[in-house]
């Protein structure tokens, strides 16, 4: 079965365009594509691509959401991962690099 991970992203972005990268692997035939989803400030996970064979793009977001992402893969076999029982990296948007309150 294929397996896969969105890689770690900094706690806190600070440009609203950022970088999101992932990989995984698979024993059998390979990893044939990856769909990665994405979560804003705790809402329903969505499909942000589908079907991918690459292994990053740049995602888009607005100060001072906060982001969770998770792929999952599928090999060469037709084979589907599970989807994870929890996200695999997460950020938010800041603009500043600092927290801000109130």
């Amino acid at each position: 079965m294929p397996e896969s991970a969105v890689k770690n992203l900094p706690s806190y972005e600070t440009d609203k365009d950022f970088t999101v990268s992932w990989g995984g692997s698979d024993k059998g035939s390979g990893i044939y594509s990856y769909t990665v989803l994405v979560s804003e400030n705790d809402s329903a996970y969505y499909p942000w691509i589908m079907d991918t064979h690459d292994t990053s793009a740049v995602f888009s977001g607005t100060f001072g959401s906060t982001y969770k992402f998770y792929t999952v893969a599928t090999d060469s076999a037709c084979n589907v991962e599970a989807v994870p029982g929890i996200y695999d990296a997460m950020t938010r948007l800041s603009g500043t690099g600092i927290e801000t309150f109130g």
